[in-house]
């Protein structure tokens, strides 16, 4: 095979290993992981909202997974009474590309769904994460 044939490959292999979502990576890094199905590293969230509570600086990393296999990435850091939330949709090839960035002055818990509320914007409301299926056992 020519080495010229070889770069489209290369092209292809790189693409498609760039847009993939590892969610046991995610996992074992720690961050809270939203699929179909249930939501690991819950933990992590209820500190975060612990120390929300508490009026402490605090960020949390939320990952809420299509059916596709694809993930939205959430960056929230609180401080100065903001929520500063990224969205990163890199590993989401259905959904919008690049990243939205959304403040937001209030956090409310509702039957087990997270949202921010308060936002700046043209969205009043942002949904988080939906922990009603929670699986503690994958910490």
């Amino acid at each position: 095979m020519k080495l010229r044939n070889i770069y489209p490959l290369l092209f292809l292999l790189v693409l498609t290993t760039g847009c993939t979502f590892d969610k046991e990576k995610a996992i074992k890094d720690g961050a809270v992981v939203a699929d179909i199905s249930q939501v690991h590293n819950l933990e992590q969230f209820n500190d975060f909202v612990e120390a929300i509570s508490n009026s402490e600086e605090a960020n949390v990393r939320v990952y809420s997974m299509n059916e596709e296999g694809g993930a939205v990435k959430i960056d929230i850091k609180y401080t100065n009474e903001r929520f500063h939330t990224t969205f990163d949709y890199a590993n989401d090839k259905y959904g919008p590309n690049g990243k939205e960035r959304v403040e937001c002055q209030s956090f409310i818990v509702e039957d087990n769904i997270f949202s921010l509320t308060e936002c700046d914007g043209e969205t009043e409301t942002v949904f988080i994460l939906d922990a009603t299926n929670s699986a503690e056992e994958n910490k």
